[in-house]
């Protein structure tokens, strides 16, 4: 699960160079004017450098350019393939014999067999998963690397959460199997507004990451709205059910609106003229109505 002793000498011989490199062009930390006061910064020193580079890429394609180190062609190809990098927000799925599986957060998420470098990542990051963290993929010769950084969130994910990532990663797995080099070429479409809100509203975690692109899309597309309102009130609902567990409610009807119980009755009929009673026109048709019976 992690690279020979040789290709982790020769990544970390070529990383700190390109970033030392990107440092001297940045100059976020001016008085890094050798390669060795480069190795002397702090871990989150180095990864600010690092998230500077990523948004910079011309500074890739100088570095490769310039050679300012007289790097060997093979060397330079390996620092060139890095240009296919991928940051981003990962799970952390599964360890396998070789690799670890990391899904990323898009819409329709994509599944990278990832290589340890020093350390297996067990060692790191623990057994306890899946595990949320935000790193950078990149290409490293035959296998797919992170680059020695890597965040991790404390996050709990609830049975549900859980049970979601996994239909994801099976789903990937089943229709690609798991990408193993980068860049990927593989069958990509774009997301429907509609697909890209239902993902994000799929579970009271995405409703929270997805926060600013949720807002995002309702702002560009106003007949997101009815959609939104189904959507969410169906997470409400979940949080009302298990209330009504809690205090021992048996058998009711409800609507629910914007994480609140807006009303209650044995009957539809009952909540629906309370609502008709109680709601602006223009709002009747937001709240989520659903029936309970424990």
């Amino acid at each position: 699960m992690r690279l020979s002793e040789n290709d982790n000498k020769l990544f970390f011989k070529l990383h700190p160079a390109y970033l030392f490199y990107a440092n001297s062009i940045l100059q976020l930390f001016p008085d890094v004017t050798k390669l060795e006061n480069f190795s002397e910064l702090s871990f989150h020193d180095k990864s600010d450098i690092r998230n500077a580079a990523i948004n910079n890429p011309d500074i890739l394609k100088s570095f490769v350019k310039e050679n300012p180190f007289g790097f060997d062609k093979v060397e330079l190809e390996i620092v060139n393939s890095w240009q296919y990098a991928v940051p981003g927000s990962f799970y952390l799925m599964r360890y396998e014999k070789d690799h670890a599986l990391f899904m990323d957060t898009d819409t329709v998420p994509k599944v990278y067999a990832v290589t340890s470098l020093n350390k297996p990542l067990t060692d790191i990051m623990g057994d306890v998963l899946p595990i949320y963290l935000k790193t950078v993929l990149m290409p490293f010769k035959n296998h797919i690397i992170y680059d020695g950084f890597i965040f991790t969130y404390p996050v709990i994910f609830d049975e549900t959460v859980e049970q979601e990532l996994h239909a994801d990663l099976d789903n990937f797995l089943s229709s690609h199997g798991m990408i193993r080099s980068l860049p990927f070429i593989g069958e990509s479409r774009n997301q429907s507004d509609e697909e890209k809100l239902t993902y994000y509203l799929r579970s009271h975690w995405n409703r929270d990451v997805y926060k600013k692109d949720i807002s995002c899309l309702l702002q560009n597309n106003r007949t997101l709205t009815k959609l939104y309102y189904e959507l969410n009130g169906k997470l409400d609902a979940r949080d009302a059910q298990i209330y009504f567990r809690k205090i021992g409610i048996q058998d009711i009807w409800c609507a629910v609106l914007d994480g609140q119980i807006l009303t209650t009755a044995k009957k539809r009929e009952g909540v629906l003229d309370t609502l008709k009673a109680i709601l602006p026109k223009n709002r009747k048709h937001y709240p989520f109505i659903f029936h309970f019976k424990n």
